[in-house]
């Protein structure tokens, strides 16, 4: 098995991947891109420690991501975006500090970012968006090399880390996230509640704006007049 590049990709192959992928043991490029491919991706392919390129874009595969993608020590380019993966981001996938495009968009993901992302300082191209992520970001996101990841079209909750733009956070789902106490009526992010922040909830009513939970001073799931009051009242206590 010298094989060492695979290029199958806009073949219109379906089904699922073949479990004997794993006994190409020697290849460095393996793309199957843009098929109509199903089903979990083969374990074998964690064991193939030689590849630098895998390509498993635009099909319908689903399950999830197993820890041994570990093993894949020399991966430099993995796509997986456009698919139908579900599940966390395995702890592992940290260890491949030899990654510089990580594509995983488009996909059903879901529950924590792990810290250890910051591991993967030789990332040029970071793009998670559009899955279910959720909870905080982790300051970790800031020792990546990508210094303009992709993360819009989650639910990732406030506060965001000071090293990222507006533009790579975009839109979030916060409608399950919970406002930290010490930010909560603090909108202008001071460390003071004064008018200055009267002025900003007053602003997020009249505008519609993309306000965030914090804005809900008073906890009922509205933001309007009665959280001006609370807050008035607030500033005029202290």
């Amino acid at each position: 098995y010298s094989l060492i590049e695979l290029n199958l990709n806009l073949n219109n192959l379906n089904g699922s991947i073949p479990y004997e992928i794993g006994n190409l043991e020697n290849l460095i490029y393996l793309n199957f891109r843009n098929n109509e491919l199903t089903g979990a991706i083969p374990t074998e392919i964690y064991n193939m420690q030689n590849l630098n390129y895998l390509s498993l874009r635009d099909n319908q595969i689903n399950g999830v991501l197993e820890s041994e993608i570990g093993n894949l020590i020399n991966l430099e380019y993995l796509y997986l975006y456009n698919n139908e993966l579900t599940g966390e981001i395995p702890i592992e996938m940290s260890g491949l500090v030899n990654l510089v495009h990580l594509y995983l968009h488009n996909n059903s993901f879901s529950g924590l970012l792990p810290n250890t992302i910051g591991n993967l300082i030789n990332l040029t191209s970071l793009d998670i968006s559009s899955n279910n992520f959720s909870g905080q970001i982790p300051d970790g996101i800031c020792n990546q090399g990508d210094t303009t990841p992709q993360l819009e079209y989650n639910n990732f909750c406030f506060p965001y880390p000071s090293c990222l733009s507006d533009d790579s956070i975009g839109e979030q789902d916060i409608s399950d996230c919970e406002c930290p106490d010490e930010f909560l009526g603090d909108l202008n992010y001071d460390s003071i509640i004064n008018i200055s922040d009267i002025l900003i909830l007053l602003s997020c009513i009249l505008e519609d704006m993309d306000c965030n939970v914090c804005f809900d001073v008073d906890d009922n799931e509205n933001i309007n007049i009665s959280d001006i009051i609370v807050l008035l009242n607030s500033i005029l206590e202290n």
